[in-house]
């Protein structure tokens, strides 16, 4: 029985009697579905690139190998070398793996920030709905998470393997760590000064804790054993940043290190 004819879908040409469609030259696309390029030689009709289409190819036998190009093979899977002879659109091994995306025939890690835990993923969503639930863009790191490139896991815990890890101590991760900016590491967003965190998987910053009353806690990403008692002669209220911060002792007290408040001298003292 002959397949339908399948209109030509945009980002590729197709010639009289084509089997298969063939992608515009890299960066460039045509215009409208359906377009007749009618030169195969220079793709004519393939205008500026907007978007990469996936091209269905209905009433096509998958076993038959045709040659294929880097760029010109279909989302969710990346070729070799150009001009490896390839079944279309599935061959073992050239399925996009976890941990990666493959768009225009190139392997490219999962981004920082995100995982890629199925084969077949895309760099970007696909708008067709028929193919929307096959090829998944990269997701955003669960909260109490970090996704360094190449994730491959949506709650990784074996940073060797996965690439990405729970939360650490002394950090919080909220949805999407892995991407390195101000204040944050690969490994999430650190505890301020004021603050420290022994936990792991912190979610947000009030997962850390509060410097307690009767200590200081400088400096960033602290853990309880790197807080420092407040000196002789000052008492410090909770949050404190500096030791200079913390309150001298007044006429008729005395504060002890550590202190958390100014203890009262005993009557006929000072």
């Amino acid at each position: 029985m002959a397949s339908a004819t399948v209109e030509c879908t945009i980002g590729y040409y197709c010639l009289a009697g084509a089997a298969y469609p063939k992608a515009c030259n890299e960066g460039r696309q045509t215009p409208a579905a359906g377009t007749d390029s009618g030169s195969e030689s220079v793709a004519l009709k393939c205008v500026q690139e907007v978007s990469q289409k996936w091209v269905k190819l209905p009433g096509v036998n998958e076993a038959s190998p045709v040659i294929v190009m880097k760029g010109w093979i279909l989302d969710g899977y990346y070729s070799i070398s150009a001009g490896e002879s390839d079944p279309m659109p599935t061959k073992a091994g050239s399925i996009c793996p976890i941990g990666y995306t493959c768009s225009r025939g190139d392997r490219t890690l999962c981004p920082a920030g995100k995982y890629c835990e199925s084969t077949g993923m895309t760099a970007a969503a696909v708008s067709d709905a028929a193919q929307s639930a096959l090829l998944l863009p990269p997701q955003p790191c669960i909260a109490g998470f970090y996704c360094q490139a190449g994730t491959n896991a949506s709650r990784p815990t074996n940073f060797a393997q996965n690439k990405g890890d729970l939360c650490p101590k002394s950090h919080y991760c909220p949805i999407g760590s892995g991407v390195v900016g101000t204040g944050v590491t690969a490994t999430g967003t650190v505890c301020p000064a004021g603050y420290y965190g022994d936990g792991l998987g912190n979610l947000a910053l009030t997962d850390c804790h509060k410097c307690p009353f009767g200590y200081t806690c400088e400096g960033t990403a602290l853990l309880f054993a790197n807080i420092v008692a407040c000196p002789i002669n000052k008492f410090c209220p909770q949050g404190l940043t500096t030791a200079a911060a913390a309150t001298t002792c007044t006429a008729g007290n005395y504060c002890p290190a550590g202190s958390m408040e100014a203890i009262p001298c005993e009557a006929g003292t000072f």
